[in-house]
């Protein structure tokens, strides 16, 4: 790896959640957990070179961007 490749990932979490976690148990629900690649032009090559490229880095903090508003 050359540069940093970030991924992004959403993790619902609930307030079951955190007391199963707690608690050190297995949750009774599925956690679906929700991934992002940044949709940059050559994945093979984002996967190797990272934000190297200008054109992928700007791509990766658009999407860095968008996740904000998810917080």
């Amino acid at each position: 790896m050359v540069g940093p490749r970030p991924i992004f990932y959403k993790v619902p979490v609930t307030q079951d959640l955190v007391s199963y976690l707690s608690t050190g148990q297995y949750p009774s629900q599925p956690t679906i957990v929700q991934r992002l690649v940044p949709p940059v032009a050559d994945k093979e090559a984002y996967m190797v070179h990272g934000m190297n490229p200008l054109a992928d880095r700007r791509v990766v903090f658009r999407c860095l961007k968008a996740m904000g508003a998810l917080l």
